[in-house]
Parts: structure tokens; C-alpha cells; sequence
């Protein structure tokens, strides 16, 4: 599976100086499984909009099927990581992706906060764009 992290929108105002300083954390299943990493963009700081452009792959071995895949947007500050919030891409959607190997899907998704749609400094919601391309190896 190839993940392309285009952008994240809509910020909320996160920095007692600045604006916000976006990063994404990716994973695969569950976090705190052994052999699941996370991947991260680079910070896009002081800003309430952050293009990425990256991609990120994680190897499914044959035959398997997919577990959920998380996306965390964080805040880095001088105390640890604020959360922004996250969302989750369900495996049934991802296993979908999969029996169509090579076609890809661009997903426009809100980020969730305890249990909300984030709004950003704009009071519009923060929405995540990616881009997921599934191949058969």
C-alpha cells in the first residue's frame, strides 16, 4: 500500500506564537502491535494550511488483508505533541483498494477530535487529503 499525503485544511490556531505546525503520523494497525510503524511528514509550521506531498509505503505481505490504517495530525510543541486529531481509513476500505490492484482513490477526510470534526481557525472543519494506491506484489 502507497500512501500519498497531499495536504491537511482548515487548521485551528495551536501555537501561543504562530499559527500551527502541522505534522501526520501514519500506521498501520494498531500502534502499540509489535512490528507496526509509524511514518511521519515533515512539519509544516506556522500555517493553517500544510502541503505534503509525500508518500509512504507499508508492505502487506501476500495474502494477508489489511488492518486499519490511522493518521494522527499533531502540533510538535515544547512539551510533547498536541493532538489535532486523526482519522481512520477502515481495512474493508483498504481491502476494497486491494482487489482493484493498481487503481488509486483520493480521499478528502474531516479530522476527528474527541469524538468532533476539528474546526479550524477559519471555523471551517479540518479536512485531510490523501491519495492510496494498492498493489498486488
Amino acid at each position: 500500500i502507497i500512501v500519498r499525503v497531499i495536504e491537511v485544511n482548515h487548521l485551528p490556531h495551536m501555537d501561543l506564537f504562530g499559527k500551527c505546525d502541522a505534522f501526520c503520523e501514519l500506521t498501520l494497525g494498531d500502534r502499540e502491535k509489535p512490528g507496526n510503524t509509524s511514518k511521519k511528514t515533515k512539519v509544516h509550521k506556522n500555517a493553517y494550511r500544510a502541503s505534503f506531498g509525500e508518500d509512504f509505503f507499508f508492505p502487506v505481505p501476500s495474502g494477508s488483508t489489511f488492518e486499519d490504517l490511522f493518521i494522527r495530525v499533531l502540533d510538535p510543541d515544547v512539551t510533547g505533541q498536541e493532538r489535532i486529531g486523526k482519522c481512520i481509513i477502515p481495512h474493508a476500505r483498504l481491502n476494497e483498494l486491494l482487489a482493484t490492484s493498481g487503481e488509486s482513490g483520493v480521499m478528502i477526510l474531516p479530522v476527528m477530535h474527541k469524538g468532533a470534526a476539528r474546526i479550524g481557525k477559519d471555523e471551517q472543519g479540518t479536512i485531510l487529503k490523501i491519495e492510496i494506491k494498492c498493489q498486488k506484489s
